[in-house]
């Protein structure tokens, strides 16, 4: 079989199911690095599991690049609009409670 260089750049993907969904205003927002997208798929992907808790930490812990690129990328998700942060008293004095929220549209 013989391929060239523009054969290959205008290739396909074939289909797959049972794989995690991502929002397309996220996927395709040219203003996001990959490297931002990644991280949006990755919350995506956990925040559907049943009887798990997902947090920071975890997604940091589960991620090869170091803090400053992990949290460049999560500042990138919330100035965006694509992640929202939701905060309660926690009913212990003057401590707050953060909830995420992944959003599948950014509001600015």
């Amino acid at each position: 079989m013989t391929t060239d260089k523009t054969s290959c750049e205008n290739g396909s993907f074939r289909k797959r199911q049972s794989f995690t969904m991502a929002s397309n205003a996220a996927i395709r927002d040219n203003k996001l690095s990959l490297k931002a997208k990644g991280l949006y798929t990755q919350i995506t992907s956990y925040i559907t599991m049943p009887d798990f808790t997902l947090t920071k930490d975890f997604l940091k812990n589960h991620c090869t690049e170091k803090e400053r690129a992990f949290n460049s990328a999560w500042d990138e998700l919330k100035q965006s609009g694509f992640l929202k942060m939701h905060f309660t008293p926690s009913g212990q004095g003057s401590h707050w409670q953060v909830e995420y929220e992944l959003l599948d549209v950014a509001t600015i």
